[in-house]
């Protein structure tokens, strides 16, 4: 399998799925425009000023339950060859399976965006709190993988594989899905970082096109995830001679 495989299902699930696609790029630009107001990208003084404005913080909590959905979407297109129609069907029994995915989540989505300005309200030093969000940011990278087969499961309708027979299946094949999903992130993630860092100081014109770009890109880089995150699914449970698809489908 080449390390490309990822994007071109992304692609495939651009072409195929747009309003699925765009949704996410819709929040991720509304935030966007939110920093434009707050005066975000006027210089590095005021952008970490207003990292944490509670306009923006909100919209980023939206964003991020936005994210999250391209999780069913985007597993389902891939499970089901590529089909736009099982991307967006609401199967009960998958609905139900899915609803503790997200409520993981949004666990993590409070644990590494809504903890620093406790932690450091809490007397903890800037240095200390940077160091235990890294350590978080890192825990929480490494379950994603450890996880591909419990989130793939559930949104297909399978709860036969939970949440820690999930890590156990892929435990011996994390080297591996590890090296997947690096390669699927890593070069996505740098362009992000940049056109993060590019408007700073720019009209507002130019800023807000490369903003747009942006948001086009984490709309392709979370499919890119969920891609990767399908492949590991499929063949940990290959290897142990299970299947990620609901015994129906099977």
């Amino acid at each position: 399998m080449p390390l490309t495989e990822p994007y071109r299902m992304a692609w495939r699930y651009a072409l195929l799925c747009p309003l699925l696609f765009l949704i996410p790029a819709a929040f991720e630009f509304v935030q966007h425009i939110s920093e434009m107001w707050l005066g975000f990208y006027g210089s590095l003084e005021r952008m970490k000023a207003a990292e944490h404005a509670p306009l923006r913080m909100v919209l980023g909590h939206f964003k991020v339950i936005a994210l999250t959905l391209v999780t069913y979407w985007a597993i389902r297109f891939y499970a089901f060859d590529s089909d736009p129609l099982a991307a967006r069907t609401l199967d009960p029994r998958a609905v139900r399976l899915f609803i503790p995915v997200l409520l993981w989540a949004v666990l993590w989505l409070i644990l590494l965006h809504d903890s620093l300005p406790l932690l450091l309200a809490a007397g903890l030093s800037q240095r200390g709190a940077a160091i235990l969000l890294g350590v978080l940011l890192l825990t929480s990278f490494a379950l994603d993988i450890g996880l591909a087969a419990w989130k793939s499961a559930a949104v297909l309708g399978n709860g036969g594989i939970g949440f820690l027979r999930s890590i156990q299946l892929t435990w011996r094949h994390f080297g591996w899905a590890l090296g997947l999903m690096l390669a699927a992130l890593l070069p996505l993630m740098i362009v992000h970082y940049a056109l993060a860092v590019l408007p700073i100081g720019r009209p507002f014109w130019a800023a807000a096109m490369l903003l747009a770009v942006d948001s086009l890109l984490v709309a392709y880089m979370i499919p890119v995830a969920m891609a990767a995150n399908w492949l590991i699914a499929r063949r940990v449970t290959s290897a142990a001679g299970l299947s990620v698809m609901p015994p129906a489908a099977q």
